[in-house]
């Protein structure tokens, strides 16, 4: 076994992790170093099959930039996974010698060959620590050709240290949950515009009243199974695209989407949410979507002339401020002003430079925030 020293200073770090998820990497360096690790010691969760979820690694481990993302892609095609995923009960440990890893075999591995190779991660140990709505966390140690398998040693080691992993884990998904209730439709009810906060896999998690209009209203957006969708199959592809790219932190972006009522499209602008602490396995808001109707105009929506006043700018940059910051895609504000799609890309990236923002769903947010005085 591992002296009382290591063994107090890997359960002591994992417990100072579950209540700051930022000191997950040090305590899964303790771990890494008790257990024999060679290449990396993770710690990661899977939503559904095929989805992956928030990782961590030991600090020493330097990520090639690839790992989560081939692991996410792996998922389905590995036996040895998929096993552990459809099978998944807490406590329980997976490690080479259970499947036959052993030499040519274990080099045909699909987990292995797509992408434990690259990181000498030829043998694991491995322990299922906790289960909640659905989503399944667990720990995973990596070791390459030259430390080769795990013994007996390493496996009483584990199970020892299972419990401990297991309950920090159930204390840091309990702590991110209580954290995203803080997020309440109160903080959505100030927005004028239907506006709803997204989880990372594009679910709704909160909407404000203005949106839950909008949903009722059954014109081109409806909600299924807690996620947003478009009407029509290439509207909806579209949508989709761009809150995903948006709950992932990727970019922000906007879309017109027509309206089978034949109204005026909705602008849609979703943009990313920064993630704050990373709590394990909670429901964090990933991304906010501004859905804009411009058949109902805002009573205290600025005018272009109003813009031009506070922010100097030019009567076309105005004018084009206005329609953007009301959820108008590129394409709408040139056929509206009669100007190139380029022209208007060119004056509205002046007019972020002028307001000091990056994007449109920076601008939707400022005119969201005017002061609710009358236009002259």
């Amino acid at each position: 076994m591992f002296g009382d020293a290591s063994f107090s200073e890997v359960v002591n770090e994992i417990y100072s992790a579950s209540l700051e998820p930022a000191r997950w990497p040090r305590a899964l360096s303790a771990l890494h170093r008790v257990m024999g690790g060679s290449t990396v010691t993770s710690l990661a969760y899977v939503e559904r099959l095929g989805q992956g979820g928030l990782g961590f690694t030991n600090a020493e481990y330097t990520d090639p930039g690839w790992h989560w993302q081939s692991i996410q892609a792996m998922e389905p095609r590995c036996p040895r996974f998929r096993h552990a995923v459809l099978n998944f009960r807490p406590g329980a440990l997976l490690f080479d010698a259970q499947h036959g890893h052993d030499g040519a075999l274990g080099d045909a591995d699909p987990c292995y060959q797509w992408y434990e190779r690259e990181l000498d991660a030829r043998f694991y140990i491995a322990g299922t620590l906790f289960q909640a709505a659905g989503r399944h966390a667990y720990v995973a140690v990596q070791r390459s050709r030259r430390t080769g398998h795990v013994d007996k040693i390493d496996i009483r080691r584990l199970r020892e240290l299972l419990p401990h992993l297991s309950r920090a884990v159930a204390i840091n998904h309990a702590l991110g949950e209580a954290s995203v209730s803080r997020f309440e439709p109160e903080a959505l009810a100030a927005i004028p515009q239907a506006a709803a906060a997204l989880d990372a896999d594009t679910a709704v998690l909160h909407g404000n009243e203005a949106f839950e209009t909008l949903l009722r209203s059954d014109d081109g957006l409806v909600l299924r199974q807690g996620r947003l969708h478009a009407r029509r199959p290439r509207d909806d592809r579209a949508l989709q695209q761009l809150l995903a790219k948006a709950a992932i932190g990727q970019l922000s972006g906007a879309l017109s989407l027509p309206r089978p009522s034949g109204r005026r499209a909705y602008g849609l602008v979703a943009t990313p949410i920064p993630r704050g602490e990373p709590y394990f396995m909670a429901r964090r808001p990933a991304a906010m979507l501004f859905a804009i109707d411009p058949e109902l105009r805002p009573r205290h929506a600025p005018t272009a002339e109003m813009l031009a006043q506070a922010f100097d700018l030019t009567p076309m940059q105005a004018r084009i401020a206005q329609l953007l910051g009301t959820g108008s895609s590129l394409d709408d504000c040139a056929a509206q002003l009669g100007v190139s799609r380029n022209t208007v890309r060119t004056h509205a990236r002046a007019v972020y430079r002028r307001l000091q923002i990056e994007r449109q769903s920076d601008l939707v947010a400022l005119l969201a925030a005017w002061p609710p005085v009358a236009a002259g």
